[in-house]
């Protein structure tokens, strides 16, 4: 015991403690001992057999600075290699000075060296863990607070009931193990030792460290008690010493291994709650600057184009479609940023739809027809034999994968072609391979750059960013949606002949049409006129916006009210019905999200009719989408608003109220 207390207190004591621990440790050891303080192995050979210990205090706190509470099984195994050598060092000493003084036969030297060490080295594999995990460090802080230093922070409440229940269940456990043993046990030609690994390894694994220099320690206490009380014959000891060695050195190393892979994933999962709150703020951030930055855009492009509109002079045109061409840079170079953060943190999800590839990719180059017609380009579209009309998919991410690569192509091509070529990979019915190529005859890519083109924020070179602008993420956010759809995409090129981009994407059989989809094609074609007029409810704060969806609705001959928040749309939808309803997400007092969710919970009450409702927002975060349909929208639009967008929604709804009006009709 007097070892075990001194290391302890040699490991944690400041250095100008160590004379008083040095002197408090051979006073006990004389003590305990009941050696003559003027013989050799009195004051001279205790103190010297301490030195020992002493050193590799100053060993593990200096040049292998282990962390005196022993948390990680680095400083478990480093601790039990200087100790158990300082105890061998302790054995030296002490057995060859009790052999000068004549208390120890020369013949019997190994035998009683082994002795001491096997006596030093159970108090240091039990008793000093014990005090150096559960008792120094309180000490340690006593002292540091004595000195000036700030009190740490008291912890939070504990429920003790249920740790005391377990404690006392171990301690039973191992007092019945060490009662066979000293009761039974001599009988037999053996002593199963063994029982003893039970609890301990049990509290090891259950507590870690903590536990286990615990339950060694109560192992320990308890045989000491049994020897004692049952006079267990000398011959007994060696092996009641080997058994307690081992037991706690296994003790101290699985309790170690235990508390580091609970520490290591303690801070895992610390860490990933502080990468998921980063993540958040990362989302919200650009979410509200996605926001902040569409809604002025929305109303510097609609306005424009609304002016574009009228009757204006040359250089009025001039002006104007210069100012769109830059509000529509802008934009773009906005959504490339927010779509490769959406990438980068996982957050893109694919939908799975039905839809026209035919002409998915021809609406595509419409959108490219008139710039290539200004550059004097050839646009070209090229379908293969056995490539289907109907296809299930993401036509959203195909759509912008397409508009990347053919955006790509013109802007790298002066003279001559570019084109969009779709041919079938696999003949299998369940699954669908198509591989698209889009094609130019422009600048070309030389083969050593063929692999940069695809890193984030990067062209072909330096020179082609000032002269063609942009922000070199475009081929790399279509590789990363060509992965998430299945696919991989690569290059053909040579510097001076074009380019070829290709890629390949992975379909869903088609499925059958629905058959409200069917009625709505059906009330359009045998209707006399089409669908026009719809009573539409706007939605929204900004001054600006108002003014222009009002004048795009009405421009295309809709009858239009117009709120500034959610209590206003409210009010209006009691006192009015409504064909459609477009609501900006973020309003004051009540936003866009929970005045769906009121006029849904309202509808559910009175049982009335399912009020059709399209987000408007410049909102455009993945998630978004998901926030509103969960909030009982029906439609989806991002803000600045494209036209052939707002007008498929318009038709849909224009669709549906002409067919309810039809139905009304055949009722009356």
């Amino acid at each position: 015991m007097p070892v075990g207390l001194g290391v302890a207190l040699f490991l944690v004591a400041r250095k100008r403690f160590y004379p008083v621990v040095l002197v408090a440790s051979v006073v006990a050891a004389l003590t305990n001992y009941h050696r003559s303080f003027f013989s050799w192995s009195g004051v001279p050979g205790a103190t010297i057999s301490y030195f020992g210990y002493l050193a590799g205090a100053l060993l593990l706190k200096g040049r292998w600075r282990i962390d005196p509470r022993l948390k990680a099984i680095r400083d478990v195994v480093r601790y039990l290699i200087v100790m158990l050598s300082a105890a061998l060092w302790s054995g030296l000493v002490g057995t060859a000075t009790l052999t000068a003084d004549g208390l120890v036969d020369r013949s019997h030297f190994v035998k009683n060296l082994v002795d001491w060490w096997a006596s030093d080295a159970i108090a240091i594999v039990t008793f000093a863990p014990l005090l150096l995990v559960h008792i120094m460090w309180r000490v340690s802080l006593w002292l540091h607070v004595e000195e000036g230093e700030q009190s740490p922070s008291k912890s939070k409440t504990t429920n003790y009931f249920l740790p005391a229940v377990e404690h006392f269940m171990r301690l039973g456990a191992i007092a019945a193990i060490v009662w066979v043993l000293f009761a039974f046990a001599p009988a037999a030609s053996y002593q199963p030792m063994y029982l003893l690994f039970i609890p301990v390894i049990w509290t090891a694994v259950r507590l870690g460290l903590p536990g286990s220099t615990m339950a060694v320690f109560e192992v320990d206490i308890c045989m000491a008690i049994a020897a004692w009380i049952t006079k267990a014959p000398r011959g007994t000891m060696p092996r009641l010493q080997l058994a307690l060695l081992i037991l706690g050195m296994t003790g101290m190393c699985l309790g170690a291994v235990v508390t580091e892979w609970r520490r290591a994933k303690d801070e895992s999962r610390k860490a990933k709650e502080v990468a998921e709150a980063a993540s958040r703020a990362k989302s919200e951030f650009l979410a509200n600057m996605s926001h902040e930055i569409r809604t002025p855009l929305t109303g510097v492009i609609g306005m424009t184009d609304l002016a574009l509109g009228t009757v204006l002079t040359a250089e009025q045109r001039e002006y104007l479609e210069t100012v769109k061409i830059s509000s529509t840079s802008l934009l773009s170079v906005i959504n490339d940023i927010l779509d490769f953060s959406k990438i980068e943190a996982g957050k893109v999800e694919l939908e799975d739809l039905e839809f026209n590839l035919a002409d998915c990719v021809e609406s595509i180059l419409k959108t490219f027809a008139l710039s290539s017609k200004q550059k004097g380009l050839e646009l070209c579209c090229e379908f293969g034999p056995n490539v289907p009309e109907m296809v299930v998919g993401d036509p959203v991410r195909l759509r912008q994968v397409l508009t990347n690569l053919l955006g790509n192509a013109l802007k790298f091509t002066e003279v001559g072609k570019i084109g969009v070529r779709v041919i079938r990979m696999n003949d299998e019915a369940t699954v669908l391979s198509l591989q698209f190529t889009v094609w130019d005859t422009g600048v070309g890519i030389p083969a050593e750059k063929q692999k940069a083109i695809f890193e984030s924020f990067t062209q072909a070179d330096s020179s082609t960013t000032r002269k063609y602008g942009g922000t070199g993420l475009g081929l790399t956010i279509s590789m990363r949606l060509v992965e998430l759809m299945g696919g991989k995409i690569w290059v053909e090129s040579t510097k001076g002949h074009g380019a070829e981009f290709n890629f390949t994407v992975v379909f869903k059989p088609c499925l059958p049409q629905s058959r409200r989809e069917l009625n709505f094609k059906q009330v359009a074609k045998e209707g006399d006129s089409s669908p026009f007029i719809l009573h539409v409810l706007v939605a929204e704060d900004n001054s600006v916006n108002q003014r222009l969806v009002r004048r795009l609705l009405e421009k295309r001959g809709h009858h239009v009210d117009v709120v500034g928040n959610g209590l206003e749309a409210l009010r209006a939808l009691s006192d009015k019905s409504y064909d459609l309803v477009l609501m900006d997400m973020q309003m004051p007092e009540l936003d866009g999200l929970e005045t769906t969710a009121r006029i849904r919970m309202q509808e559910e009450a009175a049982g009335s009719r399912h009020q059709p409702i399209v987000a408007l927002t410049a909102n455009a975060m993945s998630g978004d989408e998901e926030r509103c349909r969960r909030a009982g929208m029906d439609g989806y639009l991002t803000k600045p608003f494209q036209s052939e967008k707002l007008d498929e929604v318009l038709e849909k709804y224009a669709i549906e109220s002409a067919a309810q009006s039809e139905t009304k009709s055949r009722n009356r």
